[in-house]
């Protein structure tokens, strides 16, 4: 359960996810599914209750362990892109690296080939557009090969096309054994996954 101030935001919630599985989280604006994922990334503690993901019990180990923990195994896809400004696209995509003091530029090729981008390397993100800016943000996303993947409406911004392009990386994450928790409100992105919840009332459902 997690609480802003006296309103509850989730209540009772029991999710297993398997690993390897790809997980659509559906509902109304304000049922507490961006929440749900910040819970599971440990950026929002959690009243009672655990969160546990990949045999780790985060909702106990407190910072910075939390932190490190997320950087190593959680990739984040966010609605509004997240980039750093001042940052070309080619470093957006190193930082994760960076941070987890690996060297694989071999890695951002790949992704930015995947994504039709590699023209775009030496770009600073003002530059793109809002579905070349998400397509660096799932790339960031998956860079480090997280054991996980939370994705906050990733096609929300985005044509038909560019959507189904995000999606098929994602789908394809999810078939090389990442676990994927997407929250949306596309029907056809949610369609691609292995199973669908319901988050209405602070409760899930499926």
């Amino acid at each position: 359960m997690e609480a802003g101030g006296s309103r509850c935001v989730l209540e009772s919630i029991d999710l297993d996810v398997a690993s390897g599985e790809f997980v659509a989280i559906e509902g109304p604006s304000g049922s507490g599914k961006s929440t749900l994922l910040n819970v599971i990334a440990a950026i929002e503690p959690v009243d009672r209750g655990q969160v546990q993901v990949a045999d780790v019990e985060l909702s106990s180990i407190g910072e910075p362990a939390s932190t490190h923990f997320r950087r190593s195994h959680i990739g984040i896809v966010f609605q509004f892109f997240n980039l750093i400004p001042t940052l070309t696209v080619r470093e957006n995509l190193l930082l994760p690296l960076h941070l987890l003091k690996q060297r694989d530029g071999n890695r951002v090729d790949e992704l930015l080939s995947k994504l039709e981008l590699p023209d775009r390397a030496d770009s600073f993100p003002d530059v793109l557009s809002g579905g070349e800016q998400q397509r660096v943000g799932v790339a960031r996303a998956m860079i480090h090969r997280p054991s996980v993947i939370l994705a906050d409406e990733p096609t929300g911004n985005l044509d038909e096309k560019t959507g189904e392009g995000v999606m098929a990386l994602i789908t394809d994450a999810a078939r090389e054994g990442t676990t994927v928790l997407m929250v949306t409100h596309a029907e056809s992105a949610a369609a691609r996954a292995d199973r669908r919840l319901l988050l209405r009332g602070g409760r899930l459902s499926g």
